[in-house]
């Protein structure tokens, strides 16, 4: 699991750095380059924080020192798989349509905090 997402993250992010500096080249402006990173770092640093979190640590025997958390649990984690998967779709479409698809990240991330708040 943790190594899918690992490559669907590099390869979402060379998609799209590829995409917009090759094909896109007139709209890639400074503004993109900075909605792009301060956008998709949250997914970032999810990605981290699955990456430490999640994989087991190994002792130089071979033993399992700390096994890695379970990453298909209900709750905040749940809720980072979420958050991942949308800044994907939304760094997708942002390569492909432009600068605009950002505001359905913002848009997301924000109904999602309220949503979450009123559940029982």
């Amino acid at each position: 699991m943790l190594n899918r997402a690992l490559l669907t993250t590099a390869g979402i992010h060379v998609f799209y750095i590829l995409l917009r500096v090759a094909l896109f080249r007139r709209s890639f402006t400074t503004r993109s380059l900075l909605l792009y990173t301060l956008l998709s770092t949250p997914a970032s640093l999810i990605q981290v924080w699955f990456e430490r979190s999640g994989r087991p640590q190994y002792e130089q025997s071979g033993e399992v020192q700390r096994p890695g958390e379970n990453l298909e649990a209900a709750g905040l984690t749940e809720w980072m798989w979420d958050a991942l998967y949308w800044t994907y779709g939304c760094i997708v479409l942002a390569a492909v349509v432009g600068d605009m698809a950002w505001w359905l990240w913002v848009r997301g991330r924000f109904r999602a905090l309220i949503c979450r708040g009123t559940e029982n």
